[in-house]
């Protein structure tokens, strides 16, 4: 009961890639239902989220992030899965 009304930090943050995943998810192909969707995402990112697409690919600012998911184009339905999550909060809780 404890853990359902006080979850921990790593059970929110948990939670929070879940809805992340879904709502990167996406089979629209409707321009102005897409455009909603990205603007979407925009809740689950802080306004200095870096993105590390590869080496020395980076995405930084969240205005970035979703000018690149706007752009993005999936061929077909895209699913996002997020199998196996481990989350660490350190020890002065600022960084997880």
């Amino acid at each position: 009961m404890y853990l359902a009304v006080f979850p921990s930090e790593e059970r929110i943050i948990i939670g929070r890639l879940n809805e992340l995943a879904a709502a990167s998810s996406s089979s629209a192909e409707n321009p102005v239902v897409r455009m909603v969707q990205v603007a979407g995402l925009g809740r689950f990112f802080t306004q200095d989220v870096r993105l590390q697409l590869g080496p020395g690919v980076v995405q930084e600012g969240r205005d970035a992030v979703l000018a690149l998911a706007a752009r993005w184009r999936p061929s077909g339905d895209m699913r996002v899965e997020l199998p196996d999550i481990e989350v660490q909060v350190a020890p002065n809780r600022t960084v997880a």
